[in-house]
């Protein structure tokens, strides 16, 4: 779980949401180290830091690239995820099996939530994030 990792979106309200998604996805585990949900292009020297870290950043250039050669880097814009290694998860068909109902429903809610804040989830992606969060 100690990892670097970057997220790119140029919405600056997709990126803070994205960023601060991570913490509720990692439990029961706990992130102990650093969260930056908007890191400013001023501020880009910070990802040489050697420790873990969760950063949100605007934009993605050839030299941010370079920095991260380590990092998981989780590019919004794309729909991408490019990391050095990403570890197999246990049952991994199983899981996708059963989030891909989830998925689908969300997909076609994507209209809906381009009209209005990021945060306001709709009537369907409500629902649905109860009953993946409350299925164990």
């Amino acid at each position: 779980l100690e990892k670097q990792i970057v997220i790119v979106c140029s919405n600056l309200g997709m990126l803070s949401a994205s960023v601060l998604s991570i913490i509720p996805l990692i439990r029961p585990y706990q992130w102990q180290s650093l969260l930056i949900p908007v890191l400013p292009n001023d501020m880009l020297d910070f990802l040489d830091a050697p420790v873990p870290y969760i950063v949100g950043v605007q934009n993605k250039t050839p030299d941010l690239q370079s920095r991260l050669a380590n990092a998981v880097i989780i590019d919004a814009n794309k729909n991408q995820i490019k990391s050095a290694s990403v570890p197999q998860l246990p049952q991994q068909k199983e899981l996708l099996s059963a989030l891909r109902p989830y998925h689908s429903r969300l997909v076609g809610e994507s209209y809906l939530a381009r009209k209005r804040p990021v945060y306001e989830c709709t009537d369907a992606q409500g629902g649905s994030s109860q009953r993946f969060l409350g299925s164990s």
